[in-house]
């Protein structure tokens, strides 16, 4: 029975009716389908649809499900929260998904880049001190990546602090 409602979400989503989707989908979960990629596929119609409340549930809904799964998919959620300007979502999806167990298990790559993201919202924000220590927590995470140098960089630009903006631009 719930299959019927996954095929209507489908169908719905194909015809460009996210909202008939969604509700096809919540019924879907209502009769026992709660699994990641339902919880995914709600977020980012919510998300698109710039929901951002219940698409913060369906995300945080992901992450208990399966938070390995979740930790790979949500960046994307959240590079959209970030254009959106839901600073606190996005601020609070950031710590659940740091605080999960399966967060040490991710790439050096995937982690720097969750930790970049934290330093943008904090950026945002007006959190300078905060989004300096993420910065500088995600370069010596990995050492290597030079958008991290540049981001650092263009961080210290912001200050004003030319001699530290200048070395970053060098590492980069």
């Amino acid at each position: 029975r719930t299959e019927v409602w996954l095929y209507l979400a489908n169908a719905y989503l194909g015809a460009d009716r996210p909202t008939q989707a969604a509700m096809a989908l919540e019924v879907a979960e209502k009769l026992g389908r709660k699994d990641l990629s339902t919880s995914l596929t709600l977020g980012d119609i919510y998300t698109n649809l710039e929901m951002i409340e219940p698409a913060q549930q369906k995300y945080l809904t992901a992450l208990e499900l399966n938070a390995s799964g979740a930790l790979k998919a949500l960046p994307r959620a959240i590079d959209s929260w970030i254009r959106l300007e839901a600073w606190q979502a996005t601020e609070r999806l950031i710590k659940q998904a740091s605080a999960s167990p399966e967060w040490n298990s991710l790439s050096v790559a995937d982690r720097s880049h969750w930790i970049r993201l934290e330093a943008m919202v904090a950026i945002q924000q007006g959190k300078d001190a905060t989004a300096e220590n993420v910065l500088l927590q995600a370069l010596e995470l990995n050492p290597l990546d030079g958008s991290i140098a540049l981001e650092l960089a263009r961080f210290y630009v912001r200050q004003e602090k030319w001699s530290q903006a200048a070395s970053f631009f060098s590492r980069a």
